[in-house]
């Protein structure tokens, strides 16, 4: 299994780009995700698999 920093960097490649991973907190990571407009079920699942 790729960790995400790992994902990031075939990301990258694949689009010929330098990108880099930087982690968030969740509380941070929900915040954003809710202001782009995510569903709060969706948020709340995808923080609980990340912590």
């Amino acid at each position: 299994m790729l960790g995400r920093s790992d994902q990031v960097d075939l990301l990258g490649a694949a689009l010929r780009r330098r990108l880099r991973f930087e982690a968030v907190p969740a509380g941070l990571a929900c915040a954003r995700m809710l202001e782009d407009g995510r569903p709060k079920r969706l948020v709340e699942a995808l923080i609980r698999r990340l912590t």
